[in-house]
């Protein structure tokens, strides 16, 4: 059963609820509040990770990618929707932008994976850092670019 009352602790008290500091309201009264409140802090959220990704890394400063995209991934154990990850490939490394970017010189990847991963298609990551995730597979449309703009630098499987 949903409740029918919210007590809201602000106010001077009723007949229904007659301790000082609680009034009683209907909860019809209060859901549209909560509502409003919750898409708010959802919508604030989604902005908040949509522009981190934006954020570069120092390694990045100065330089223009050979091709960047916004794409979807999993980093480690978490997993980024479309909009929430971007890939930039430079002449030196391989930049993974999301909560915090990671940059992986040409030297640390060991291989690049092209295949289908899940329910799309990518590329996996096999890198020898040890302070980055192991598992970092990108979903991009844009495999076979990433592979020639790569070739002869980095093994592919």
């Amino acid at each position: 059963m949903i409740a029918r009352y919210a007590c809201v602790c602000i106010g001077y008290g009723s007949e229904i609820a007659p301790m000082r500091g609680v009034v009683i309201m209907d909860i019809s009264t209060v859901l549209p509040y909560y509502i409003v409140t919750v898409m708010v802090l959802a919508l604030g959220s989604m902005l908040f990770f949509f522009r981190r990704k934006e954020r570069r890394h120092p390694l990045e400063q100065g330089k223009t990618p050979l091709y960047s995209e916004t794409c979807g991934g999993m980093i480690g154990m978490f997993r980024y929707t479309v909009p929430f990850l971007r890939l930039s490939v430079y002449e030196d490394q391989i930049v993974i932008g999301a909560f915090k970017p990671i940059a992986l010189a040409l030297g640390d990847i060991a291989k690049i994976e092209i295949g289908r991963f899940l329910l799309s298609t990518g590329i996996r990551i096999h890198h020898r850092r040890t302070d980055v995730p192991a598992k970092i597979v990108i979903w991009t449309g844009a495999a076979e670019k990433v592979r020639s703009l790569l070739a002869g630098k980095v093994a592919f499987e």
